[in-house]
């Protein structure tokens, strides 16, 4: 639930100054609520026995992307290229 804080912070304090901090703290911020909702959907699914073989490796992958994506994303931004996170839904446009 705290993740989604610190790109929302950034995207509120620097909205007016900079617009690519606001595009890419809009972009961080709808990636971590889509790992969010990930997460809430693997933790449903590995509630039940039979769909724990579905929830529990997406959870899983959902964690392994938690951790790389905003590496490679912090890495391609500080380089200058206008990163967007792939296969996720933007809340906040």
């Amino acid at each position: 639930v705290i993740a989604p804080v610190a790109p929302l912070a950034l995207w509120y304090l620097f909205r007016r100054d900079d617009p690519l901090v606001e595009r890419h703290a809009k972009e961080a911020c709808n990636f971590q609520l889509n790992v969010l909702v990930w997460l809430a959907l693997a933790l449903a699914l590995s509630m039940t026995c039979i769909l724990a073989v579905i929830g529990v490796p997406l959870a899983l992958a959902a964690l392994a992307i938690w951790f790389v994506l905003p590496i490679v994303a912090a890495v391609q931004v500080s380089g200058g290229a206008d990163y967007r996170y792939p296969l996720i839904y933007r809340f906040l446009d």
